[in-house]
């Protein structure tokens, strides 16, 4: 070989390697370095139970395709993953740990970048959910059918009837004055049982205090009224003068030897608010008669 070729091929060989030298500085890394997620932390949500699902509502729809065990993962208190089952549903990306007996303590649920929406949108920042685990409550089985038992014995037990107070001693009319005349407040008490009386008030004033019965005036209830007293002797009812139409509410208490007598007006009538019986007074009708 003459050294003009020698020499050609020297060159040659010299520009390959040359070359093979450039390309090797420009050809980029065969694989990009991972960017780290920087997570947002959600505050602690309302506790579960074991049986309970982790929700996270991406309050836009999800690309299933996109939500795999690499871009949604659990973490347990100890920073160990937790296997888990992952589903879609419209916005909500709901994780069941396969583990149905999961321990006690906190669980945080990590929602990556790699998660896409249906129209193909990142979110806009990957997620941290840490939820509290709290115990589920577990009824001992024996305390369970103990209860049962005893709700069952409340159930079947005969209850105690509670005896009514007799209280017809009070049969009779009973008023506030020893006035031959009636002058004054009364009420008829008719019993029909122990403790149900018909009730009947009547009020009479004079014009002139005199004994003459002529100039009284007459006022009371326009109806009697039905009224069951209870084991202490109170009963209420309602009624409405026949003078002023004024609606009052009454209360009777029957106690040792008399009658109580409260009322109260409780709406004015066609001519005001007067009435015998008077607002917020109570009345002892002292005098019984017509026994």
């Amino acid at each position: 070989m003459n050294k003009a070729i020698k020499y050609t091929l020297l060159i040659g060989l010299f520009g390959i390697s040359l070359v093979g030298c450039s390309f090797n500085k420009q050809q980029p890394a065969s694989k990009d370095v991972a960017k780290t997620d920087h997570f947002e932390e959600v505050p602690v949500q309302v506790s579960i139970t074991a049986k309970d699902p982790m929700e996270v509502d991406l309050k836009k729809k999800i690309d299933p395709g996109t939500v795999t065990p690499e871009s949604v993962y659990v973490m347990d208190e100890e920073n160990a993953k937790v296997d888990s089952k992952l589903k879609i549903d419209g916005t909500k990306v709901i994780i069941e740990p396969k583990d149905k007996e999961k321990q006690q303590g906190t669980y945080t649920v990590f929602i990556t970048s790699k998660v896409k929406m249906a129209d193909g949108s990142t979110i806009e920042k990957p997620l941290k959910v840490t939820y509290k685990l709290k115990e589920t409550a577990k009824e001992n089985v024996s305390e369970a059918a103990e209860k049962k038992s005893e709700q069952k014995a409340e159930t079947n037990a005969p209850k105690e009837v509670e005896s009514v107070k007799d209280f017809t001693s009070y049969d009779g009319t009973w008023t506030d004055s020893d006035d031959y005349c009636g002058n004054g407040i009364f009420a008829t008490l008719q019993f029909s049982e122990k403790n149900v009386a018909r009730v009947q008030l009547g009020a009479q004033m004079h014009g002139q205090k005199s004994r003459s019965c002529e100039n009284a005036k007459p006022d009371g209830a326009q109806e009697a009224a039905i009224v069951t007293f209870d084991n202490n002797g109170v009963g209420t009812f309602s009624f409405t003068n026949m003078r002023s139409y004024v609606l009052q509410k009454a209360t009777i208490q029957l106690v040792g030897n008399k009658v109580l007598l409260t009322t109260k007006i409780v709406a004015p009538g066609e001519y005001g608010s007067e009435t015998y019986f008077g607002d917020n007074v109570t009345t002892k009708l002292i005098y019984h008669r017509n026994k």
